[in-house]
């Protein structure tokens, strides 16, 4: 998982932790989001705020772009 730059890593909390994502598949739909796993913590927030729908601006335009099915996604996405 690369997590250096804030648009993968919003690609990657909404495969995780989005609607649809792996977190829900594993734990169940209405489940409160935590992990056992260390992630870097500005990962942890931003799953944390896609969990509860607060998800910063900048980035807001990909879960348009990619639907609520992020990791089933081929359209291209644009990283600029």
């Amino acid at each position: 998982m690369y997590l250096d730059n804030e648009n993968i890593q919003y690609i990657h909390a909404l495969c995780f932790a989005g609607p649809n994502g792996e977190f829900e598949k594993l734990a169940g739909q209405d489940s409160e989001f935590e992990t056992n796993i260390e992630f870097p913590q500005n990962f942890l927030d931003i799953c944390i705020a896609e969990r509860i729908g607060q998800v910063p601006k900048q980035v807001q335009h990909f879960k348009t772009m990619i639907d609520d099915f992020p990791c089933c996604s081929v359209r291209p996405v644009s990283l600029d």
